[in-house]
């Protein structure tokens, strides 16, 4: 049989499969006024690999889009600009949110703030060249969004998924310019992720 592939290349799923929660319980499902296509963020710690859309889905781009009037040219540019902000990503928001609410010294903590409101700025200024550029002439809007589950048992583990949410009718264009960026699985629903806001509340992707 064929090695298994290196762990940076395991399917993202598995890393959630400890906790007993699904990457489908932490993202919505696409439906025909939306698409949901999921970012692989792991091994960030250790920058092995590149986050982002998968390969698949940057060289050829989804039928949705590609009816409503977005070239693959224009698709593939967008989708790399994506993974160029990704990929040159600080350590993780949950380390930041470690050394902002914890004890490290005061410089520590101002250059990782800095270094993660610097991130997070370059991804919302994707999205909005993105939209400006190709998408809400022809009806549709992109966002980053991510859930994670931050209200589950005492001592659950926190799994954390993010995604790229392309609107694709002009009505859940308006809805998901309005909605948050992230999320918290809690019941059987996703809500609001209000936890640590003091920290996220400008985040338009959680990873």
């Amino acid at each position: 049989p064929p090695p298994p592939p290196p762990a940076q290349m395991a399917d993202p799923a598995s890393r959630y499969a400890h906790a007993g929660v699904s990457l489908e319980d932490l993202r919505p499902p696409s439906s025909n006024s939306r698409l949901i296509l999921p970012l692989d963020t792991s091994n960030r710690w250790f920058k092995r690999g590149v986050p982002g859309l998968s390969q698949d889905v940057v060289n050829a781009i989804p039928l949705p889009l590609k009816e409503k009037g977005v070239t693959q040219q224009q698709w593939a540019h967008h989708c790399r600009s994506l993974q160029g902000v990704l990929a040159s990503a600080p350590a993780s928001s949950s380390m930041v949110a470690a050394i902002v609410c914890g004890w490290c010294l005061v410089l520590p903590v101002v250059l990782a703030a800095r270094a993660e409101r610097s991130f997070q700025d370059r991804i919302r200024q994707w999205a909005q060249e993105f939209n400006s550029s190709v998408l809400r002439a022809k009806g549709l809007f992109v966002a980053t969004q991510s859930a994670s589950n931050a209200y589950g048992e005492e001592g659950e583990s926190d799994p954390r998924h993010s995604w790229v949410a392309v609107a694709l009718t002009p009505s859940d264009a308006a809805s998901l310019a309005e909605e948050p960026h992230l999320w918290a699985l809690e019941g059987d629903g996703l809500v609001p992720d209000l936890s640590c806001e003091c920290c996220f509340r400008d985040n338009v992707v959680f990873f």
